[in-house]
């Protein structure tokens, strides 16, 4: 048997194999709980992220949230979007894109938000595939593979701008707008925690390429060919030190076997101009990071997260002991690996339903010797829960239910609906069923056996006619004989006075 989750009514998503089954009927939309009345964190627990989304991908339950719509400048967490837009618009990956200066000459043009962007180190003038510079996009945040994917698959970055945020109006985004491919600062650039995350599982879970894009996120590396540059091809590495593990040559203190992608970004400072030419305002910057994190509990169940932060300190902070203060924070990485470890310990799959659990009965008129009928979930129904919880945390409530039930009744036949509630949300709605076959009462069904009969004989306009016919010819055929009758006697009466009249006058003669 399986579990299931998703939207029935648009397609079930298998996740997980299980001895028993479970089915979620959510929709689109995130089921989101007060945190302190449902998921809270414990208190010794500190994010650092500014903005926090993290969702549990099987239900759309949102376990947690921190300022989940509040703006903020993703950096290059923006190349997701990117990436979007560049599978949905080339059809063959492995055709050349050609690298112009248009491509690389944004970056040294004294703009010092710009100035050192991480790179692919292309070369104007070279040819490579879109496929190498999706590679270049993802693992080393390459904003030189950004621009050239953008000119090449709309003419110029602009129009793939408007592109990009055409798209971010389709998947629903409520505070995004772009205004370049690569995501390095600018003010017009900017989104939320909540916009990252339906942008990020868009392009994991339900775009079409969704298989291309998670092929990259989770690679490691990266040859890419030769140029100019670099005559015998050369590496580049993902930034996402989640999915990256320590070997004998790399410590990787962040690594976290149960993640699975997604993207980082970062600005070490950002820059704004001043009233005086020429001159820039200095802040401190931040980090970002999308991930996705997947752990098998038993060989049956495993759960799925997909988390978003926002805005995380760039420098150690003052009084941090565990990373040295001043240097390169990686405050987005402990935020992720702590938010997953507790959900992963201590939020669980609970069953609420079972198909042999009666929610409620009915009454049955006209049954053969059955006064009441039970009904029945027709499916099973698990919710995500603390492990804590008790499960009557969960409401049941019947919203739909034939009553009285006239028999026959047929098993399985859908009498009822019940709503399932969490947190005063309405998670899912089940349809209840009866829990066995009913016949009806013998002496009802002969009863009704005759009055069928009988209605459809009188029913029948042809019929009726015909019973008229027959009825006239038959008053027509006793009148017809009666009135034979009434001349036959009057001849017999004729007959015998004549008679009688005869002998009388023979007597006479003698």
């Amino acid at each position: 048997m399986k579990i299931f989750f998703g939207n029935v009514s648009g397609g079930l998503r298998l996740i997980v194999c299980a001895v028993f089954t479970v089915t979620a009927l959510f929709g689109s939309g995130q089921f989101r709980f007060e945190s302190d009345a449902l998921f809270s964190l414990p208190s010794d627990l500190t994010v650092f992220s500014e903005a926090v989304y993290l969702v549990n991908t099987d239900t759309d339950i949102v376990v947690y949230e921190k300022n989940p719509y509040e703006k903020q400048y993703p950096a290059s967490v923006t190349k997701i979007m990117t990436a979007i837009v560049v599978l949905e618009n080339t059809s063959d990956l492995n055709v050349l894109a050609e690298v112009t200066t248009r491509a690389t000459d944004e970056f040294w043009l004294g703009d010092p938000n710009k100035e050192g962007a991480s790179n692919a180190a292309l070369i104007a003038g070279q040819d490579i595939t879109y496929e190498a510079l999706l590679y270049g996009l993802l693992l080393p945040s390459a904003c030189d593979a950004a621009n050239a994917l953008a000119i090449n698959v709309a003419g110029d970055v602009p129009t793939f701008v408007k592109m990009m945020n055409a798209k971010a109006e389709e998947l629903g985004c409520i505070n995004t707008h772009f205004s370049n491919a690569h995501g390095l600062f600018e003010e017009e650039n900017y989104s939320c925690a909540y916009d990252i995350y339906l942008i990020s599982k868009y392009a994991m879970y339900d775009m079409p390429e969704r298989a291309k894009f998670n092929e990259i996120v989770s690679a490691e590396e990266y040859q890419f060919p030769a140029n100019k540059s670099n005559p015998s091809g050369y590496k580049k590495y993902n930034t996402n030190n989640l999915i990256i593990p320590p070997d004998q040559y790399t410590e990787n203190e962040y690594y976290y076997e149960y993640a699975t992608g997604v993207k980082t970004g970062s600005f070490g400072e950002i820059y704004r101009k001043n009233e005086a030419p020429g001159k820039w305002e200095k802040s401190s910057g931040y980090a970002f990071l999308v991930s996705t994190a997947t752990k098998s509990v038993t060989n049956d169940i495993r759960y799925n997260y997909i988390c978003v932060s926002l805005g995380a300190p760039y420098y150690v902070l003052e009084g941090d002991t565990k990373e040295k203060v001043g240097k390169k924070a990686h405050y987005s990485f402990r935020d992720h690996i702590n938010l997953y470890e507790w959900a992963f310990s201590t939020i669980l799959y609970k069953t609420v339903l079972t198909k042999e659990a009666p929610v409620t009965d009915v009454k049955i008129v006209n049954g053969d010797g059955v006064d009441i009928l039970q009904l029945l979930p027709i499916m099973d129904f698990a919710t995500l829960l603390p492990a804590s919880a008790d499960i009557t945390a969960v409401q049941k409530k019947v919203t739909q239910k034939l009553d009285p039930v006239d028999a026959p009744v047929t098993k399985g036949e859908i009498l009822g609906r019940v709503q399932i509630l969490l947190g005063g949300e309405v998670l899912t709605e089940i349809d209840l069923v009866a829990a066995g076959d009913v016949p009806k009462s013998q002496t009802v069904a002969i009863k009704e056996q005759a009055k069928t009969i009988l209605h459809n004989v009188l029913g029948s306009k042809q019929l009726f006619a015909l019973i008229i016919v027959l009825v006239m010819l038959c008053i027509g055929l006793a009148v017809l004989k009666a009135l034979s009758y009434r001349r036959a006697r009057a001849a017999r009466r004729f007959a015998a006075k004549a008679k009688r009249d005869k002998g009388f006058i023979d007597n006479y003669d003698d």
